[in-house]
């Protein structure tokens, strides 16, 4: 299932709904309660497909290894950039000088 999300979507957590459902319970004003209950249905179900698109708790693991390998990689590269980038400098500077 491919979940799609408009650009500008709320970035409202679980907890903050969680919050104003208990402020209907401090001022007995249960008319939006309906719609925060959709609302936390929402997000929990984006948030257990998010997990099943890991693997569920289990691929987790995999997943930050598979990260850390990736960081690893990317670390590499740019030391082997810059240090290709230092050695064409000084060539590029002797070049100019004997014009």
């Amino acid at each position: 299932m491919k979940d799609e999300i408009p650009k500008k979507a709320s970035t409202r957590t679980i907890c903050a709904c969680l919050e104003d459902m208990r402020s209907c319970l401090k001022t007995n004003n249960f008319s939006y309660f309906p719609g925060l209950i959709e609302e936390i249905q929402y997000r929990a179900n984006r948030m257990e497909n998010a997990l099943e698109l890991t693997g569920g708790w289990d691929g987790v693991p995999d997943k930050i290894k598979e990260r850390d390998k990736l960081k690893k990689e990317i670390k590499v590269l740019e030391e082997e950039k810059l240090k290709l980038e230092q050695e064409k400098l000084p060539n590029s500077l002797d070049t100019s000088s004997e014009k």
